[in-house]
């Protein structure tokens, strides 16, 4: 048996790394971009819908950048900051839940709860695209 060039299996095994990365970067991209657009279009009959149909059609088009690879990592995390601070800055003082109440009403702090709720999923979708985008080890993805 011929003796393996470490080198050469450690060129191989990044390489298969890399593609499996790269297709899964793709697929979490465009499943992330079609969360925020359900989510943007669930808005629609909300108060304040244009703030977040605004608010997730961002982070629908930084998703679908993703899948383009048209953006960098330090947006990315400029990105995640800025849902971070804002679940953190939306979040009731007094937590009541995220569903109903029992005769069908909601109350402030529900509704801030949900939007905090929704902006921290922004937030994660942003740390899984850096994450992933580490994983590739590719300095521009």
């Amino acid at each position: 048996m011929l003796p393996l060039n470490n080198n050469l299996l450690f060129v191989y095994k990044n390489t298969i790394m890399q593609k499996t990365t790269k297709h899964m970067k793709k697929v979490s991209a465009i499943i992330w971009a079609l969360v925020f657009i359900l989510f943007a279009f669930y808005q629609s009959n909300d108060p304040d819908a244009m703030i977040w149909m605004l608010i997730y059609g961002a982070a629908a088009l930084l998703s679908v950048l993703v899948f383009l690879n048209k953006i960098t990592r330090p947006v990315l995390y400029i990105a995640m900051f800025a849902f971070l601070i804002g679940a953190w800055l939306l979040w009731p003082d007094h937590f009541e839940g995220l569903f109903l109440r029992e005769d069908g009403s909601y109350t402030p702090a529900i509704e801030e709860a949900r939007e905090s709720l929704g902006l921290l999923i922004g937030a994660i979708s942003m740390a899984w695209h850096i994450f992933i985008a580490k994983a590739g080890l590719t300095p521009d993805s």
